[in-house]
């Protein structure tokens, strides 16, 4: 298509901004939608647009995506047991953990100062949680 040398100068030219990968994505569009000779312009304007379609590659090798190795950054870890038991706890590691989950992290004396504000307001917080002996907890999830 392109025989003479001040031709190809003005097609590179053109597209020499752009990777290779956006340039053939807009010829290949421009074939199946068009039956003329393209211009440098239609394959520019097709560039432009795979270009800003496309996502930046990430190096995963150098880039961690997860700050937190034991929650994945949801503040939890979910734990799964030999019987098929799923727990979880809040992440003690980042502060994520502290973000979702803050009542796990007041002391005793926090945590009645907030359900006594609760009730001031005219809410019913629960009082006294059932909490099971640890001999039922094992019994439940790991079957001891």
């Amino acid at each position: 298509m392109l025989r003479e040398h001040a031709e190809q100068q003005t097609w590179y030219e053109q597209l020499k901004e752009f990777e290779f990968q956006d340039v053939n994505a807009a010829v290949n569009d421009y074939i199946s939608v068009n039956n003329r000779r393209p211009a440098p312009a239609d394959i520019v304007n097709g560039a432009r647009r795979h270009k800003s379609s496309r996502r930046m590659e990430s190096n995963y090798r150098s880039e961690r995506l997860v700050h937190c190795p034991y929650c994945n950054d949801k503040g939890l870890i979910v734990t799964t047991s030999p019987k098929g038991i799923v727990t979880g706890k809040p992440c003690t590691y980042c502060s994520k953990g502290r973000e979702n989950y803050p009542w796990d992290f007041h002391t005793k004396e926090e945590q009645e100062e907030i359900l006594k504000e609760e009730e001031r307001r005219g809410l019913h917080p629960p009082r006294h949680p059932y909490e099971a002996p640890k001999e039922f907890y094992m019994e439940y999830v790991y079957g001891l």
